[in-house]
This record gives C-alpha cells, sequence and structure tokens, in this order.
C-alpha cells in the first residue's frame, strides 16, 4: 500500500459505524477498501491498518521469541483488542464497543490518515491532544532531525 495521509471528520452512528472516507478509500488500491485490523492505539485513540499492511506486519510479530517476558508483554499490549472489520454496504465499518469505550469515542470522529495506517479520534480529544503537543512540536523536530 502507498502511503496515506489526510484527516476527515465523521460522524458515528448510535450503533458505533462510521462512514470509511470517500477520499481515504481513493488513496487504496481496490484490493485494501472492505478489510480492516482495528487494535487499541496509544493515547486512547484507535489504530487502523489496511489488511494488507496489517499481514506485513503480522509475521514480524510471530518472528519474535515467544520465551522472551518483554516480547510476551508486548504482544499482548499491542494485540489488546485487535478487531477485523469489514466494510458494509453502505461503506461503513462497525467499532466495537469495547473500542468505542477505550477511545472515549463520541458522535463526532476524527479519521487521521497517517501513512500505513489511521487513527481514529473523539473530536475533542484529538483536539486536546494537539493542544497540548504543540509546545513541544519544536523541541521534538529538533531531537528528531538534529
Amino acid at each position: 500500500m502507498a502511503s496515506v495521509y489526510g484527516e476527515y471528520k465523521v460522524s458515528m452512528d448510535a450503533k458505533g459505524r462510521l462512514l470509511v472516507p470517500a477520499d481515504f478509500r481513493k488513496q487504496l488500491p481496490e484490493s485494501d477498501v472492505q478489510t480492516y485490523v482495528v487494535k487499541r492505539g496509544l493515547d486512547n485513540c484507535l489504530t487502523l491498518y489496511v489488511l494488507s499492511e496489517w499481514e506485513k506486519l503480522s509475521p514480524q510479530l510471530d518472528e519474535m521469541s515467544a520465551f522472551n517476558p518483554k516480547v510476551q508483554k508486548f504482544k499482548r499490549l499491542f494485540l489488546d483488542g485487535i478487531n477485523l472489520l469489514e466494510v458494509d454496504s453502505a461503506g461503513r465499518i462497525l467499532i466495537p464497543k469495547p473500542l468505542q469505550e477505550y477511545a472515549g469515542l463520541n458522535k463526532e470522529i476524527i479519521f487521521w490518515a497517517q501513512g500505513n495506517k489511521v487513527e481514529i479520534w473523539d473530536k475533542a480529544s484529538k483536539e486536546a491532544y494537539i493542544a497540548a503537543q504543540q509546545q513541544e512540536e519544536e523541541d521534538l523536530a529538533n531531537e528528531l532531525f538534529n
């Protein structure tokens, strides 16, 4: 999959369904628009992968030593809440209730494409996160790129 970018405001209905944005789907090969993998992400958001990207990542996880306690801990945390999502006939995905609760998702959702993954945020949570992090942006840029 080529890298995907963009930020899309979508609404989640009372059943937990949200429309996969058309402009996002246009960036994907046809083979990547029907099935996604969603999991708990960092900073109380969800992380969504197209299935082909997940299939690249999964073997790397499988190759990690099952006898290393740190690997076991990482895999438990990283794979916690993972779900396979199919797009319905209306172009929507259903976010499972436990993941909605984890990310504090309400009606207004931000679908934030970031290269090989998407972060799904509650709109108010994402705005608060960005506001809190903006002060550190210059320091992070200097640290990571210098």
